[in-house]
Order: C-alpha cells, then sequence, then structure tokens
C-alpha cells in the first residue's frame, strides 16, 4: 500500500494544524476550495497523530468517501467503525458517524461511554462543519477526550 503523497498546499494544512495543537490549541479549522482535497488533509492528520478518531458529516457520500480515503492513508479498514442508522461501531479505532445520528443523545452516550474501553478520542473532524446544525457541534454534544469518564 502506498500513502498518498500530499500537494504543498495540503501539508501545509496539515502542519498548520500540528502547530495549533503544539500551541496548545484543541480546535482548529481548515477552509479550502471545492476539490482541492480536504478529506486527504484530515485523513492525514488522522495518521500522523494517532490515537483514536472520530470524523463526523452530513451525508452518506461524505463518510464514504471518508472511510476510502482513511483506507489510502494507511489505516486498516478493520480499524474504522460506522456510527450510523443501524450500525454503531462505538469501540472502532476510527469512528465515522453521521450528524443525523449523533443528534440522538442516545448514540452520543453510547460514543461517551465506549471512552471507558476504547479510550477517548484523540482527534475529531467535522466534514463540511458550514452544514452542521450548531448543537451538533457544541461541546456539549461532541465526545471529546476532556469529558472522558474516570
Amino acid at each position: 500500500m502506498t500513502i498518498p503523497v500530499l500537494r504543498d498546499y495540503q501539508l501545509e494544512a496539515v502542519k498548520a494544524c500540528e502547530l495549533v495543537a503544539a500551541a496548545g490549541q484543541s480546535r482548529a479549522l481548515v477552509t479550502m476550495p471545492t476539490g482541492t482535497g480536504k478529506t486527504v488533509v484530515f485523513c492525514e492528520l488522522i495518521r500522523r497523530r494517532g490515537g483514536r478518531a472520530l470524523v463526523i458529516a452530513h451525508r452518506d457520500e461524505l463518510l464514504g468517501q471518508a472511510e476510502a480515503k482513511l483506507i489510502d492513508a494507511g489505516i486498516p479498514a478493520k480499524s474504522i467503525g460506522r456510527v450510523q442508522a443501524g450500525r454503531d461501531e462505538v469501540d472502532a479505532k476510527v469512528v465515522v458517524a453521521s450528524v443525523q445520528t449523533l443528534a440522538r443523545a442516545n448514540r452520543r452516550r453510547r460514543l461517551v461511554e465506549a471512552f471507558a474501553t476504547a479510550g477517548p478520542f484523540r482527534t475529531v473532524v467535522i466534514d463540511e462543519a458550514h452544514h452542521s446544525p450548531p448543537t451538533a457541534m457544541s461541546p456539549s454534544s461532541t465526545p471529546s477526550r476532556e469529558r472522558a469518564p474516570s
């Protein structure tokens, strides 16, 4: 398997996120034009950071695209889970979830409960965040390591 070589501007976006994290900030927003590889950027960031990751998207096509690009980035397919409709693979190393499913409190709670066995998320990505309802992105509804159960 060959990990994709990032274009200069994609690598710049990854490095900018790494600098933000190194400065102690827990949130970064990446904006890039349509078709320039935002998915490739966040997949590379997840690969580099290691640990668990949560990718949230609002459309089935984006969820499938994220899964495919994660595999292209070197993340083993068996470590990628889906939280959507009837699928509830909350213990996966990388969880790809729909906004609509996570709008349900019981599904968000399952993700947080999985921290006890699978560990907290090191990286949380909200793909096309401008389409997400504000409550889907609030700290109280997006599982993160800061609220891992003790």
